[in-house]
């Protein structure tokens, strides 16, 4: 997000590094695990120094920590927040309710992220240009007929449609399928 990039920067270039990065000793350097773009910001600032917390962290615990940055700093968009999710899983080798626990999620939350992850390009887009709702995405999703969802995804983004709307055409679309 440039907006955030430029006030971030703007407040480091006046008040130096507020937040300490949280780094891990990693062959004789130093991996930063929270903090990155502090660091880019710092490097491009040409500062001599920043605060950094030194934290022994295994390769699990430093993808928690990022992933808690991310979620609770930025505040990402669920296309983003969803890619890294199922990233992440795959990459630990662990189940939804395990990376629920480590995360402090429930496993419904962790499960819609996995399943945004699955969407096609032009449900992700609307999303992440908020066209359409994260409860409509979901809704609509479900609908197994490829070109009816896509119909349904672009008449939302025109004519908009609400959580409960999604959720009634998804009903009447399973009732008209269950009669053929």
């Amino acid at each position: 997000d440039p907006t955030y990039y430029a006030d971030l920067r703007d407040s480091i270039s006046k008040n130096g590094i507020l937040q300490p990065l949280l780094v891990r000793p990693k062959e004789n350097r130093f991996e930063v695990i929270a903090g990155a773009t502090r660091l880019a910001i710092a490097r491009e600032l040409r500062l001599a120094a920043v605060p950094a917390l030194v934290r022994d962290a295994s390769d699990r615990e430093a993808t928690v920590f990022r992933l808690h940055e991310n979620l609770v700093r930025e505040n990402p968009d669920p296309v983003s927040e969803a890619r890294f999710i199922a990233e992440t899983l795959k990459d630990l080798g662990v189940g939804v309710e395990e990376y629920a626990a480590m995360i402090s999620r429930t496993e419904a939350w962790v499960q819609d992220r996995l399943t945004i992850a699955e969407m096609p390009t032009y449900m992700l887009q609307a999303l992440k240009n908020k066209e359409i709702s994260l409860g409509v995405a979901l809704a609509l999703f479900q609908v197994d007929d490829e070109q009816t969802r896509q119909d349904w995804v672009y008449s939302a983004i025109r004519d908009g449609m609400s959580v409960r709307g999604a959720q009634d055409a998804l009903r009447e679309y399973e009732r008209l399928k269950s009669m053929r």
